[in-house]
């Protein structure tokens, strides 16, 4: 993945202040009370950004149990705060997206797709990030988890109604599914999260069914997050 081995630059106080925002606001909500008095310095708040980079639950779990938080809760907040760091590095690094990349996880930070689309009149199949917003092209009737290409290991659950606009690919090797839409032109990058939780019906059908996805990213990032000094306007 192309953020791997790489070093990004965050102004701290600008990343402090997002994630505080987000965490007021996280825990204005049932299950996320522990949050509304946190605030995080910007050790935490660093720690926080690589770990969700890194896709590491364990030491944001950690952290949260040291600062008697909800673990789910922070670890909501971090993957959000870490969005446009995350987005921000996928434009500079759109161009050198490899044309003809196969794996089923993201080729700038590594984590699975949150839904695949079918594009266009051709119906090409490509994946979208839901993290950094990357697009990129695979090939049909293969898993992009653990790369099976029986087709008879491998399915669909279409929701009564929908015909081919909505629907999840399942795999039997390994029990993963994954979202599948139909898009013209695909979807903004500002939709993809709302896309995701629109169809939230199709996880819970697939959840229902045993099917799961990946809890951890599909690569081992090794990547470093500095402090950056403030910049000044014009």
């Amino acid at each position: 993945p192309l953020l791997h081995g790489r070093t990004l630059r965050v102004e701290p106080a600008k990343a402090q202040q997002l994630l505080l925002r987000l965490a007021v606001t996280a825990g204005e909500f049932a299950g996320a009370t522990s949050l509304q008095g946190y605030r995080a310095d910007g050790g935490d708040v660093m720690q926080l950004l690589s770990a969700a980079i890194r896709h590491n639950g364990d030491e944001i779990t950690a952290l949260a149990l040291a600062r008697g938080l909800d673990a789910g809760a922070l670890t909501s907040v971090a993957h959000l705060a870490a969005l446009p760091l995350l987005r921000s590095a996928a434009g500079a690094l759109q161009d050198r997206i490899p044309r003809h990349w196969r794996q089923g996880y993201c080729p700038v930070c590594s984590a699975w797709p949150i839904f695949a689309e079918r594009r266009g009149l051709d119906r090409s199949r490509r994946l979208r990030c839901g993290r950094c917003a990357a697009d990129w092209e695979v090939e049909w009737l293969y898993c992009i988890y653990c790369n099976e290409r029986d087709h008879n290991q491998l399915g669909a659950l279409e929701p009564d109604g929908r015909g081919e606009m909505l629907k999840v690919e399942t795999c039997r090797s390994c029990q993963g599914y994954l979202k599948s839409i139909s898009s013209l032109q695909g979807f903004p990058d500002f939709e993809l999260l709302l896309k995701d939780l629109e169809t939230i019906e199709l996880d819970l059908v697939a959840l229902d069914r045993g099917y799961r996805r990946p809890g951890q990213s599909g690569f081992a990032l090794d990547i470093h997050i500095v402090a950056d000094a403030p910049r000044r306007g014009l």
